[in-house]
């Protein structure tokens, strides 16, 4: 099924191509062009090729949702792109349709490599069910799987259990199981959170300490979760062995924890792409976000997401820093949250987009 699904996407990309190199004349602004085909094949295999990874989140955006339609407010794409997938789709018995234009899944085979997404409810609703336990959404992560140790001094912190539950489900929302999904450090126990919740789902965690891999590892094995654990200093080894999906990276809060984060995970992914996951507070960035954004650009990372107010850390005090802000704020009423995070979300893109020298209007829709 891995073959029938590489292959489809390959077949995609030549069918949207063929349409491609037709239906741009429809577009406004377009047919006024003096454009020829081999500059419409430029623009297209620069600006409108597609990765593997992303075909497949695409996939999952029109398979799991109730109304098709939706792809196009998820992928804040038009209801071209929406159609070229609905009608290829249909075309290799993908997909078929109902009298009603109702669509019905037809290869069910390869929901093995496509989990089907959940919600924040629906996860909690399996864990508490799994774990004998209530979630509690503004405390720490860690309370909820009974880890006890915190090291500090790795700069680990722990998110509530909420923010976990919503990474858990934007995860779930986008990634295949093509590969394992790789965690670039699991303080948050994300690994634990996304396999119970969909216990087919394969992840590969690296960390540095070794207690926090030793207790993953326990948790997988009485679960039997799918959970892969390897020591890896990021600094020093670069490449692991495997292939991955995408992985999701929640660095040190600075640029150059950034950056050291990304070119790890980035030197991870393969030439099929790769969802990518970031996790950001900004306690020491500020306006040097503006040169992160740079770096992004130059790793071929393309925004999909930036979702600000859904992920946080609880007040807890773990360095001095944290006594002395309690106690500033003290005098004014109290709040559960210590410091909020943006999540952004990247499909990669593999390989190199070129700049085209061509003279357009403005309001030529190419």
């Amino acid at each position: 099924m891995k073959n029938f699904l590489k292959t489809l996407y390959l077949k995609f990309l030549r069918f949207r191509k063929n349409l491609f190199l037709k239906d741009s004349f429809f577009q406004l602004g377009v047919s006024n062009l003096k454009i020829t085909k081999k500059e419409l094949n430029y623009f297209f295999e620069n600006y409108y090729k597609i990765p593997f990874f992303e075909f497949l989140s695409d996939l999952k955006f029109i398979l799991f949702s109730k109304n098709p339609y939706e792809f196009i407010l998820k992928k804040g794409s038009d209801n071209w792109d929406l159609w070229y997938y609905l009608e290829f789709l249909k075309k290799e018995g993908v997909i078929r349709l109902k009298s009603n234009g109702e669509i019905v899944f037809s290869k069910k085979e390869i929901l093995k490599f496509l989990p089907k997404p959940k919600n924040k409810e629906e996860i909690a609703t399996i864990l508490e069910k799994k774990l004998k336990k209530k979630i509690e959404k503004e405390k720490p992560i860690s309370e909820l799987f009974g880890r006890k140790k915190i090291t500090p001094e790795l700069d680990q912190l722990p998110l509530s259990q909420d923010s976990v539950l919503f990474l858990a489900e934007k995860i779930l929302e986008r990634v295949s199981n093509f590969y394992p999904f790789l965690l670039v450090g699991d303080d948050d126990l994300l690994s634990l959170t996304l396999c119970l919740t969909e216990p087919n789902f394969k992840v590969k965690v690296i960390d540095l300490d070794k207690d926090l891999l030793s207790f993953i590892s326990n948790f997988a094995k009485k679960f039997k979760l799918k959970i892969e654990t390897e020591r890896v200093d990021i600094t020093k080894k670069k490449k692991l062995s495997g292939k991955f999906s995408g992985f999701l990276a929640n660095p040190a809060y600075t640029e150059e924890g950034v950056k050291e984060f990304l070119n790890f995970g980035i030197s991870n992914l393969s030439k099929d792409g790769g969802v990518v996951f970031l996790v950001l507070g900004d306690e020491a960035i500020g306006n040097r976000m503006l040169f992160l954004e740079e770096f992004f650009a130059k790793k071929q990372l393309l925004l999909r997401e930036a979702i600000v107010g859904k992920i946080f850390y609880p007040q807890i005090i773990l360095h001095k820093e944290d006594r002395i802000i309690e106690e500033r704020l003290k005098e004014f009423k109290k709040n559960p949250v210590r410091l909020g995070t943006t999540l952004f979300i990247f499909d990669f893109i593999p390989f190199k987009i070129k700049k085209i020298k061509f003279k357009k209007p403005m309001i030529a829709y190419i």
